[in-house]
C-alpha cells in the first residue's frame, strides 16, 4: 500500500478510530460493526486465545516520517471484542461482539504471545473491483528508491524480532536463505547480526537483485523464481515472507509453501510472515507436510503488539529427543495439564494444592500430580529432558478475583521448545 493515503480513505479511518474509542468507553456490552463490501473487508481480523475468538479491525498507523500508512503490526486499540456472530447483510458484513476494557485488550495481547496455540487470521482476501484477488504486477514491483524505502520501513519490526528470535539457535556455518529477498535489507540485517552464518537471498525481480547487490556487495544474491529454486534443501533457516496478500494469489501461495516445505532438510526451521496478511492456513498446511508448528504470533520485547510470525520445524527423528510423556504445555489455569486420568478434576485440585501443600491432606493422586510437576520443573533446571535450543520458560501468576473468599493465586507454567 503506498504511503500516500487518499482523503476519502483517511476520513473513513479517522471516523473508525473515533467509533472504536467510543466502544472502548462502554466495556462488557453488545455491539455490532458493519464493514461494507469491498476492499475494507480484508482489514478485519480474528484473534484466537484459549479457544476464544475475538474480532478486530486493522487501522492506519501514523508517524512523522511516513505520514499515514498500513502496518502489519496490530495494537490493542484495534481489538473490538469477543466475537458473537458474523453475517452478510445488504450493508456488508455485520459483526456482533462483546466490547472489552482497555486492560483486557492488553492482557489478551500478552496472553497471545505466551500461549503457542494463539493465532491471528485475516479471513477476507484483498479483492479488486471485479471480485478477484488483488496482486501487484511485476512492473509495480520494479525497484525504485520510494518503493525500497517503503518496503524497508514496513519490515523493520520483522528484522528486529527475527534477529532476536534466531540468536539462541544460530551456529557457525548455518545457512539462512530468503528466496524472495526484495531489497536485500532483511537478509542483510541477518548477515550483520550473525556474521558466522551464510546468508543467501534471491528474487525474481532483476531490479530488486541489482539493488540488493549494490547495497550488500559481500552477500550472495541470485536472480531466480522462488518456485524453481532448490536452495531451500540446503538451508538451516528458510524465510518465507512472500506468501501474503498483494504479492501472490492464494492458490500460488499454497503451491509454493508445499514446494518449499518438501525441500526442507530434517531439523531445519521455516519462518513465515509478510507485510500484508499471510494467505494460507499455515497450521493445516504444515501438518499436511509432516512439519511441526511451534508458534504463530510474535511481538518485539517491551512492545504491546502482535504480528503474524509462524515458526515451523522439520522434525529430525535421528537427533531430536522425544518430548516428555504427558504434555508439551503446563497451563494449570487453562486446564491443559495432561495427567493420566480425570484431567479437569485434577487440574482444579492441583490448583488448590499450590495453596495447601503444607496441610498434609493430599490424596495419593494429588501427591502424584504434584510430584510430576516438581519433577518436570527439576528437568527444566537441568535441561536433561529438553533440547536446549529455543527453550522458553515463562512463569505467570494470576490472582483470583477481588470478591474471592481467599487470596489463592493460580500459578501457570508455559514451556515451549522445539
Amino acid at each position: 500500500m503506498p504511503d500516500s493515503v487518499n482523503c476519502n480513505l483517511l476520513a473513513n479511518e479517522v471516523s473508525l478510530t473515533r467509533q472504536f474509542q467510543a466502544i472502548s468507553n462502554r466495556p462488557r456490552q453488545a455491539f455490532h460493526f458493519n464493514s461494507p463490501p469491498g476492499p475494507e473487508l480484508n482489514n478485519l481480523f480474528f484473534l484466537s486465545v484459549h479457544d476464544v475468538t475475538y474480532v478486530g479491525r486493522k487501522l492506519l498507523s501514523h508517524s512523522d516520517e511516513r505520514g499515514w500508512y498500513q502496518s502489519s503490526c496490530l495494537n490493542p486499540s484495534q481489538l473490538l471484542g469477543q466475537l458473537l456472530s458474523i453475517a452478510y447483510t445488504n450493508n456488508g458484513l455485520a459483526v456482533h461482539f462483546i466490547s472489552l476494557e482497555d486492560s483486557q485488550r492488553h492482557d489478551l495481547f500478552h496472553a497471545a504471545i505466551q500461549y503457542p496455540d494463539s493465532e491471528v487470521y485475516f479471513p477476507f482476501p484483498l479483492l479488486d473491483s471485479a471480485g478477484q484477488e488483488c496482486t501487484l504486477s511485476q512492473e509495480q514491483w520494479a525497484c525504485t528508491p520510494q518503493l525500497a524505502g517503503q518496503l524497508d520501513n514496513d519490515e523493520q519490526h520483522f528484522r528486529d524480532y527475527c534477529a532476536f528470535f534466531l540468536r539462541p539457535m544460530i551456529q557457525p556455518g548455518m545457512v539462512i536463505y530468503d528466496p524472495a529477498c526484495s531489497t536485500g535489507t532483511f537478509i542483510g540485517s541477518l548477515a550483520q547480526a550473525f556474521p558466522e552464518a551464510h546468508c543467501i537471498g534471491s528474487d525474481q525481480s532483476a531490479t530488486m537483485i541489482e539493488h540488493a547487490r549494490n547495497r550488500f556487495p559481500a552477500l550472495v544474491f541470485k536472480h531466480m523464481d522462488a518456485g524453481l529454486t532448490q536452495l531451500a534443501s540446503l538451508c538451516d533457516v528458510l524465510i518465507l515472507r512472500f506468501l501474503n496478500a498483494e504479492v501472490i494469489h492464494r492458490d500460488d501461495a499454497h503451491c509454493l509453501f508445499k514446494h518449499m516445505g518438501n525441500l526442507l532438510k530434517p531439523g531445519a526451521t521455516l519462518i513465515v510472515f509478510g507485510h500484508t496478511p499471510v494467505l494460507i492456513n499455515v497450521r493445516n498446511s504444515a501438518q499436511a507436510l509432516g512439519l511441526r508448528l511451534i508458534s504463530s504470533l510474535a511481538a518485539r520485547p517491551n512492545h504491546t503488539e502482535l504480528f503474524e510470525f509462524y515458526v515451523i520445524k522439520k522434525p529430525d527423528i535421528h537427533k531430536e529427543r522425544p518430548p516428555l510423556k504427558h504434555t508439551r504445555y503446563f497451563q494449570i489455569s487453562t486446564a491443559l495439564f495432561a495427567a493420566s486420568t480425570s484431567e479437569n478434576t485434577l487440574i482444579t485440585r492441583l490448583t488448590l494444592n499450590t495453596q495447601r501443600q503444607h496441610s498434609q491432606q493430599l490424596t495419593d493422586t494429588e501427591q502424584n500430580i504434584t510430584h510430576r510437576l516438581l519433577a518436570f520443573n527439576s528437568h527444566l533446571t537441568s535441561h536433561q529432558c529438553l533440547p536446549t535450543c529455543a527453550l522458553r520458560v515463562t512463569l505467570l501468576t494470576h490472582a483470583n478475583s477481588p470478591d474471592s473468599d481467599n487470596s489463592t493465586r493460580l500459578i501457570t507454567w508455559v514451556i515451549t521448545w522445539h
